[in-house]
């Protein structure tokens, strides 16, 4: 199903998507990509979505902005969500990684929604702690 022209984005959370996904198409294949915004499969072949911000970025994973990149964006614009065509797909995939890795810590940890536990202060100084070991790694890995 991967021919020469065939692009794959991978907007799953988390660091290293769109290598594991090269790694099985090809990284030629690859762009990255993130996604703001809450949603839910509520039944079979239904999505519900919650939110009223919807945002995506996208990149190349060398920083190119190519054109097929930008063929990709201009199709996304069509949609109601913000679309981002950036040069460090890498960098908003960190970005979005301390925040989505510290907070999923906390609430694995007190096993409460994130609407309960931010205004505890324990709680925020332990998840600033957590977005700075995050960061931590981002910039050990550039």
């Amino acid at each position: 199903m991967i021919g020469a022209n065939t692009v794959v984005i991978s907007f799953q959370n988390g660091i290293d998507a769109a290598e594991r996904i090269g790694s099985a198409v090809g990284m030629e294949h690859v762009l990255g990509g993130a996604t703001w915004l809450s949603a839910a499969i509520e039944a079979p072949g239904r999505i519900g979505q919650y939110s009223q911000f919807r945002r995506i970025a996208l990149g190349e994973m060398d920083g190119r902005i190519t054109p097929r990149a930008q063929a990709i964006a201009a199709v996304l614009a069509t949609t109601p969500a913000v679309i981002e065509l950036v040069p460090n797909i890498k960098q908003v995939l960190w970005t979005k990684f301390v925040f989505i890795a510290a907070i999923s810590a906390l609430g694995g940890l007190t096993r409460v929604a994130i609407g309960e536990y931010r205004h505890v202060p324990e709680a925020r100084e332990v998840l600033a702690e957590a977005m700075a070991e995050v960061v931590a790694v981002a910039k050990v890995n550039g």
